[in-house]
């Protein structure tokens, strides 16, 4: 086999052979530590991501938790409970409005209440247009309190959200009454 520099002096080969070896390696040697150090990254971005997203769907349940909490206080109002199991026409007014002045104020987060019989016939509200976005809520367990899904904005200005239920207990707290 000839060699297919035969043209080129020897003194030329040589370094050229060494400059050719040497770029090679590098090329090989930078490719295959770029491939772990990627790699490597990617695993602990993956990581962080999972770490900060867990600690945000923690807080998130843990708020939520609060909020469900808060309205199981709102339950207990007396005067919540007494319009429920005798919802008359001034008794639904006066709940809609110790909804509007008393209770939604007291909390940011919360932006409408309803309160609902045991048939589910809304009894007082201090947003009637938004309940039917609300009424898979209902479809709890009487008893049963939750959190519904998450209800998409309606236009450019309004703001997603979510809503909780929690069961009324009557005063002497033997039967339910409603849901807030």
């Amino acid at each position: 086999m000839r060699d297919p520099l035969h043209w080129m002096p020897i003194k030329y080969k040589l370094p050229l052979a060494f400059v050719v070896l040497g770029l090679l390696a590098f090329g090989i040697g930078g490719f295959l530590v770029s491939q772990f150090a990627r790699d490597a990254l990617d695993r602990e971005i993956q990581e962080r991501l999972d770490s900060s997203s867990l600690s945000c769907a923690q807080t998130l349940d843990r708020g939520l938790e609060l909020l469900r909490s808060r309205c199981e206080d709102f339950a207990s109002d007396g005067l919540i409970r007494s319009a429920l199991e005798d919802p008359s026409p001034a008794r639904r007014e006066a709940l809609r409005t110790h909804l509007i002045e008393n209770k939604i104020p007291l909390v940011d987060a919360f932006v409408h209440g309803f309160a609902i019989d045991t048939d589910d016939e809304l009894v007082a509200s201090t947003m009637p247009a938004f309940w039917p976005r609300l009424e898979s809520l209902s479809r709890l367990k009487p008893d049963q309190s939750g959190i519904g899904r998450l209800i998409p904005p309606e236009g450019q200005d309004s703001r997603p959200g979510f809503g909780i239920i929690v069961p009324i207990r009557s005063l002497d707290g033997q039967r339910q009454v409603g849901r807030l």
